[in-house]
C-alpha cells in the first residue's frame, strides 16, 4: 500500500488513521444509537455506508489512474465508519447466543478475528497487493459476503423464533 501511495514507512500513519478516526466516530454514534435506534437498523445503516464507499473505491481504484490519496483517505474513514455500526451489534448477538458462556464466546470470537485478520492481512493482501483496484475489489466482496451472512442468520433466527426456539437454545 505504501508502495502504490508513494509514501515513506514514516508516513504509514497516513493509512492507519484514517481508519482509526472513522472507528471513533462511528464508535461514539454507536454508542449514541444505543437504546434509540433498533439494533437491526443500526446494522443496515452500517452496512449501507460500507458498501457504498467499498463501491465507490473500487471504481475510483478501477477508473481512476492515480487517484487522490486524501480521496482515497476519506473512503477509508467511511469504510471503518460503517464496520464500526455494525460490529457492536454483530458481537453482543454472537453472545446473546450463549448466555451461560459470554466470556468462551468472547475469547473465540476474538481468536477468531485475530486469526482472520493475520489470514488476511499475512497471505491474502500480499498476494493481491500488485493492485489497489484488486485490494478494492476483494474488500468489496467480503463486505458482500458479510453483509450476505448477516442477512443469512437473520432469515435462520426469524425461522427458529417462529418454529418456538428461543434463541439462546440454538435459534439463531
Amino acid at each position: 500500500l505504501l508502495d502504490h501511495r508513494r509514501l515513506a514507512e514514516t508516513q504509514f500513519a497516513a493509512l492507519t488513521l484514517p481508519i482509526i478516526g472513522g472507528y471513533v466516530i462511528a464508535g461514539y454514534a454507536s454508542g449514541r444509537m444505543a437504546g434509540r435506534v433498533a439494533p437491526a437498523r443500526q446494522v443496515r445503516l452500517g452496512y449501507r455506508v460500507l458498501l457504498a464507499l467499498e463501491v465507490a473505491m473500487f471504481l475510483l481504484q478501477w477508473l481512476v489512474p492515480d487517484p487522490p490519496v486524501y480521496l482515497q483517505q476519506l473512503l477509508l474513514v467511511g469504510t471503518s465508519a460503517g464496520i464500526q455500526l455494525v460490529f457492536p451489534i454483530v458481537t453482543l448477538t454472537i453472545f446473546d447466543l450463549f448466555p451461560h458462556a459470554r466470556g468462551a464466546t468472547s475469547s473465540l470470537q476474538c481468536f477468531c478475528s485475530l486469526l482472520l485478520g493475520t489470514l488476511v492481512m499475512g497471505v491474502a493482501a500480499p498476494m493481491l497487493a500488485a493492485s489497489m483496484a484488486t485490494l478494492a475489489g476483494v474488500s468489496l466482496v467480503g463486505g458482500i459476503g458479510a453483509w450476505g451472512l448477516w442477512h443469512w442468520a437473520q432469515r435462520h433466527a426469524r425461522r427458529g423464533v417462529a418454529a418456538g426456539v428461543a434463541p439462546s437454545q440454538g435459534g439463531t
